[in-house]
């Protein structure tokens, strides 16, 4: 019971770490996007 519940918490904790780091990177990227676009 225990190993399932382990199983299942990596298993929907993985996708919300991802979908997290790829948000956090597209908002850095797009910081320094408009932070190299506005003095240009």
């Amino acid at each position: 019971m225990n190993t399932r519940n382990e199983l299942l918490d990596v298993a929907l904790g993985d996708p919300v770490n991802l979908s997290r780091r790829r948000f956090l990177a597209s908002t850095a990227v797009g910081a320094l996007v408009i932070g190299f676009g506005l003095p240009l």
